[in-house]
């Protein structure tokens, strides 16, 4: 007797592609009656399927045409059923693309985020690119995903993926955050030193990048110092600590920046030195006492010519006219004026005083002493030596070296017993009386 035949059919087959690594299921039926065994099956294009041999489930591994084959084994009284195949196609896979959520509060103009989009497995393996849809709000390192706020608005960045031989191009993704305005930071560089009617400047710098807008400048002490706006000049006023402020304002895209001081220390003048009115030489000035912030006024010391011409004498020097300012109300200072020289001559001060409050007079200065070409004399706010006569921290002061009439053409002394010396100096006391009596009109 001769073996049965046995004969194979596939069952319904899915319409469409297979994707790669995607799967389907195909199986065969043997007709009846059979050997019973199984049916098996096997991939004709290992390269471009895989199939379980038990059960058809078909994997795609890479696109192209997969040959499927179903087979039954013979027995004693079946020979093997003849193979049977069938073509499946297998078609591109798809790749998906997914953003991790960005930071949610905004990041600023030059500030920097990363974004970063994650393809689902299995894909092409090819990298992730990034680019901006905003590119006037930001741009975006296309391997990194580091985005920098350009200007203030919206940012929009998108992620692609390329496909190849296997897999789709995957389908674009964005996200979107807002830039926000970025921060100016202003810095001072080192604090200069400032003198009572001195200038020094002073410098705040912008951290760059900035709105570019210029940094302006304030005294917040009026009272010890000024400055100019645009150039940062700060000019003296008055002893003490002189505080800068610096500002910058901000535009569309930066804040205005936080205001930043700084304080510099206004010192008291308490010397002068210059050339006499008269061109005889170099005269120096200083003084002590009257508080810590006692200071001259160099805008109103000088060394001038007299201004009182009704004087029986003459100012070989000139006057060494100062003011003083910030003094302690009603205190004295002790001034030192050296001349060229002193030799031959007097010394007197030119103005009011608390018996003649109204009509300026030739005195000699309170506790006058004469070292050389040195001389020093005391001098009250608000009394002897004041001209203005009122306790109010304010100094004025004209005094000089003087060339009294009877001196202007000197004889040789010869050497005097005690009794012609004696003499002698009630004659220097009469003069230094007569001196002291003269009056003249304040000019």
């Amino acid at each position: 007797m001769l073996k049965g035949a046995q004969t194979l059919s596939f069952n319904a087959i899915p319409p469409g592609p297979v994707l790669v690594n995607g799967t389907v299921t195909i199986t065969a039926t043997s007709a009846i009656p059979n050997s019973g065994l199984a049916v098996t099956y096997s991939s004709l294009t290992p390269l471009v399927c895989s199939v379980n041999s038990t059960s058809g489930l078909i994997t795609g591994l890479t696109a192209g045409s997969c040959g499927f084959a179903a087979d039954q084994a013979g027995n004693t009284n079946y020979n093997a059923a003849t193979q049977i195949t069938v073509n499946v196609a297998i078609g591109k896979a798809n790749q998906t693309l997914t953003f991790i959520p960005p930071p949610a509060a905004p990041f600023l103009v030059n500030g920097t985020i990363t974004v970063n989009a994650t393809s689902a497995t299995p894909n092409s393996g090819n990298a992730i690119a990034y680019s901006s849809l905003t590119a006037t709000v930001c741009s975006v390192n296309a391997t990194s995903g580091v985005v920098t706020g350009l200007t203030v608005g919206t940012c929009t960045v998108a992620a692609d993926q390329a496909g190849n031989a296997n897999y789709n191009a995957a389908t674009q993704i964005t996200v979107s955050t807002s830039v926000g305005k970025a921060a100016q930071t202003l810095t001072f560089g080192a604090a200069p030193t400032l003198t009572v009617g001195g200038t020094a400047t002073v410098v705040a710098t912008s951290a760059a990048p900035n709105s570019g807008n210029p940094v302006t400048y304030t005294s917040t002490t009026p009272l010890v110092c000024s400055v100019n706006s645009a150039s940062g000049t700060a000019t003296g006023v008055g002893v003490g600590s002189c505080i800068i402020a610096a500002d910058q304002p901000g535009d569309a895209n930066y804040n205005a920046a936080a205001q930043v001081t700084q304080s510099l220390t206004v010192g008291a003048i308490t010397t002068f030195t210059g050339t006499t009115a008269t061109g005889t030489g170099t005269a120096t000035a200083s003084f002590t006492g009257g508080g810590s912030t006692c200071t001259f006024d160099p805008a109103n010391t000088a060394l001038v010519l007299p201004t009182a011409t009704n004087f029986s004498g003459s100012f070989p020097h000139g006057w060494f006219k100062f003011r003083l300012f910030g003094c302690t109300s009603g205190s004295t200072v002790r001034v030192s004026v050296t001349w060229p020289t002193l030799a031959g001559l007097g010394y007197l001060k030119f103005g009011p005083t608390p018996t003649s409050p109204t009509t300026s007079v030739y005195y000699v200065p309170a506790n006058l002493a004469v070292s050389g070409n040195t001389a020093s004399f005391d001098v009250t706010d608000g009394g002897l030596g004041d001209n203005d006569l009122l306790a109010n921290g304010v100094i004025a002061d004209p005094s000089g070296p003087v060339l009294l009439a009877i001196q202007a053409a000197p004889l040789p002394v010869p050497t005097l017993n005690t009794a012609a010396l004696a003499m002698l100096l009630l004659a220097l006391g009469w003069l230094a009386v007569r001196a002291r009596q003269t009056r003249t009109t304040l000019r």
